[in-house]
Parts: C-alpha cells; structure tokens; sequence
C-alpha cells in the first residue's frame, strides 16, 4: 500500500514539472522577462507530500510566493497510523543582496494547517481507532541563500522558526493532550532542495 502511494506522488511530480517545463513562459529568452518560478520541494516525497510553490518578483528586492502542500503519511511506529494533511503558506522575501550565483534572502511567512491524524491500536482482542483533526495558523520567518543555475535552475536552502496557535482541534486519543499531538506532526525549521 506504501509503495503504491509513492508510485502515485512520483506520477504527480511528473506530470506537473512536465506540465510547467514545457509552458512558453519558463523559455523566456530575455532575463527581463523571468518574473516567475515554480518551486517543488524535492524532500517532501520522503514524508508522502506534495510541495509546490509560485514565486513571483514584485519590485526590484522584493519576491511574493504562495504555497501549496498535501499530505497522505503513514506512521512507520508500531500502530496502524495515518497523516492526512494540506497547508497553505503566503511568504513575503526581501533580497539581502546578489552573490555571483544567486542571492541571501529573509522573508516572513503566515500558514494554514488542516491535519487529520488516525490511529489504531490493538490490545489483547481489542483494537481501538483514534482521530485527531486540528486546524492551525502561524507564522514565521526564514532566512537563506537561492543559488542560480543558468538563470533557469535555482536551487534554495533556508531555515527559520515557526510558530503556530490552533483554530480548531478536535482529540480523542488515548493519553495525547492536543499539545503532544501537535508537537509530534510539526517541523519548525525547514530545508528546500
């Protein structure tokens, strides 16, 4: 079943970095013309999600992006769990300024998260099924380097805290407080090849 989910995200990473590879607008031939990139995280199958990005320059230092992430994770522990997710993250970027390959960047960053975690656990003859929904906003800020290949390829790595205040939780879990549950399913600090 795991190894059918990730045939299936590899399908979708096709089809949508062919889908964009081909688009006239990525062949612009004058730099001038480049405003826009489309961005998939390339470590995010490991976790069974989808992460694309649009980013769009604004002004001459200034970029905005907006992301899309889907999530269908199963646990690797010893219960019979699964992680169903999608997030939406809006980010503002400041360019710090050029190298000969790219250039640093900070920006501050707002995010949605919708989680639906289930879990089943089986005792003796009994096996009990758990869920736990939450929705969250938060917000953050990352600093990084992009580095720039050809002015076409762009590699990015960026790091920075996050926090996050839930909006809606609904728990009933064996011992799990929506804390703990929270802590569990969430990465502050993230990296983007």
């Amino acid at each position: 079943m795991y190894l059918q989910k990730c045939s299936l995200m590899k399908q979708y990473y096709f089809l949508i970095a062919a889908y964009f590879l081909l688009s006239p607008q990525l062949f612009a031939q004058n730099e001038a013309e480049r405003k826009s990139c489309i961005k998939l995280n390339m470590l995010s199958p490991v976790m069974s999600t989808l992460n694309i990005a649009i980013e769009t320059q604004t002004a001459d230092d200034y970029t905005v992006q907006l992301g899309f992430a889907y999530m269908n994770h199963p646990t690797y522990a010893n219960t019979d769990g699964l992680t169903k997710a999608f997030f939406l993250t809006p980010e503002l970027r400041y360019q710090l300024g050029e190298t000969k390959n790219g250039y640093a960047f900070i920006g501050v960053f707002g995010r949605y998260n919708n989680m639906e975690y289930t879990e089943s656990e089986r005792k003796f003859l009994v096996t009990r099924k758990a869920t736990s929904n939450y929705q969250s906003i938060g917000g953050g800020i990352v600093i990084g380097q992009k580095l720039m290949y050809k002015n076409r390829v762009a590699i990015e790595l960026f790091a920075g805290p996050v926090y996050f205040g839930i909006i809606n939780s609904k728990n009933d879990f064996f011992n799990k407080s929506d804390y703990d549950i929270i802590i569990d399913q969430d990465i502050p600090f993230a990296l983007l090849f």
